[in-house]
């Protein structure tokens, strides 16, 4: 959006917000962005409330050197939107991408809108459009189109809230314990300390006006109910916000992840022998770490189970997902891929 100045030339600037529940007024004059967006960042936030340090603090932005291009996932959403504002709050440089999954019909003109609401944060924006066909798995089929267009190293804007909802989803899925330890803070989520409260009032401080995606309150979607459902209830029932807690056990256990991945790596049986004797906890990670490597499956419990059977000397094979299998011979272990290829594991 531009704004015409006096002299009669458009200048940018950021949106300004009014109270919830009343529109927005097209004609009301903003503030003009001064030219040290930077200061200009700072000082608003400041103006609202926010403690900028320690906001910043609970990033991973003031880890990187000004020099550095962070290629941000906007999807026009608040979480998006702040993650940009932080960065450029540190004097970070952004290209913003956005993803047309083509599932709405106004979807094509949320894009202009992210434009729109970039223009005055002097970000460019690269347009992305995917065909994601309605169907089971929706949600997660979009996921994978998605980032399939994204550059690898995209940041996203999950926040301790997405973090807290990943844990309870993979709880309940059977998760061990690099499910329940989640995200990690780094440059693929580098504001995952903050808050989704946060980046509402960081959008709001600012000026800039969010995007609602409708499909985040459809109750078909699994992890609408945990976000929505289970962690409102699990905070009444606590009589506390649980998220902060949720939050800081699943940093506890990334940590204990990082430990064992460490041991693991050590670990590096030459003969069936060597894993067999080993004990149990350590046969199944170098299991699940070894097939997830050679094969991309992720074993779930009970196949983890059925391959330290195998190892043990039981049954000589066992079935795997997508038509693998993990057979012992002749005091080897192998699987089978789909192709019937062999491929020696120790």
């Amino acid at each position: 959006m531009t704004n015409e100045s006096g002299s009669g030339r458009s200048v940018p600037h950021l949106y300004l917000l009014k109270s919830e529940g009343s529109s927005f007024d097209e004609n009301t004059v903003a503030r003009p962005l001064s030219l040290d967006l930077q200061t200009e960042l700072r000082v608003r936030l400041t103006e609202s409330g926010i403690d900028v340090d320690d906001l910043l603090s609970r990033s991973f932005f003031q880890k990187l050197g000004k020099e550095t291009l962070i290629s941000a996932a906007v999807s026009g959403g608040a979480d998006s939107l702040a993650l940009v504002v932080l960065a450029k709050l540190v004097g970070l440089e952004v290209v913003a991408h956005h993803v047309d999954h083509q599932i709405r019909k106004e979807s094509s003109l949320e894009a202009d809108m992210v434009e729109e609401q970039l223009r005055p944060l002097r970000v460019t924006l690269i347009r992305h459009r995917v065909k994601v066909e309605p169907g089971p798995n929706l949600e997660e089929r979009a996921r994978k189109a998605r980032y399939s267009a994204l550059p690898k190293d995209v940041s996203t804007g999950h926040t301790a809230d997405d973090q807290v909802e990943t844990v309870l989803y993979n709880l309940v899925r059977g998760g061990g314990l690099k499910g329940l330890g989640a995200m990690e803070m780094g440059i693929r989520h580098p504001i995952l300390g903050v808050r989704k409260y946060e980046t509402d009032a960081i959008c709001a401080s600012v000026g800039l006006i969010p995007l609602t995606d409708p499909s985040n309150r459809d109750p078909k979607i699994v992890r609408n109910r945990v976000r929505n459902e289970v962690i409102p209830l699990l905070c009444d029932v606590a009589k506390r916000d649980v998220v902060p807690i949720i939050y800081r056990t699943s940093r506890l256990l990334r940590q204990d992840q990082e430990i064992v991945t460490s041991v693991l790596d050590r670990f590096t049986p030459t003969t069936l022998k060597d894993l067999k004797d080993c004990p149990s906890h350590i046969a199944s990670m170098w299991i699940r770490s070894k097939l997830l490597e050679v094969t991309g499956l992720q074993l779930s419990w009970f196949h983890t189970q059925k391959c330290l059977e195998v190892v043990r000397g039981g049954p000589s094979s066992t079935s795997l997902p997508l038509g693998h299998l993990l057979l012992r011979r002749s005091g080897s272990l192998k699987v089978q891929l789909p192709t019937k290829e062999l491929v020696d594991l120790v």
